[in-house]
């Protein structure tokens, strides 16, 4: 089995003092949270990169500003894919 995740975060956890103050079971339950994400987030990278969209994808005119906040300009340049 693959627990790369939990390997990093135990090591992480081992070098964090403020580590000492939770239970066994409260590490243990952040490790195997930690896995669980890292497991789900590379499963919808995955399938963000391998997914086909009807629709061209917009390669400029929209931001994210640092506040979080989604800017659509007025014109926006459409990737068309030919096949």
């Amino acid at each position: 089995m693959r627990l790369g995740a939990m390997a990093d975060a135990y090591k992480h956890q081992l070098s964090d003092p403020e580590m000492g103050n939770l239970s066994f079971e409260e590490r243990i339950a952040l490790l195997v949270d930690i896995e669980w994400t890292n497991r789900k987030n590379n499963r919808l990278k995955r399938l963000i990169a391998n997914a086909t969209f009807d629709q061209p994808r917009p390669t400029s005119g929209i931001s994210i500003s640092q506040d979080g906040n989604l800017t659509v300009s007025n014109w926006l340049c459409w990737e068309v894919a030919v096949t």
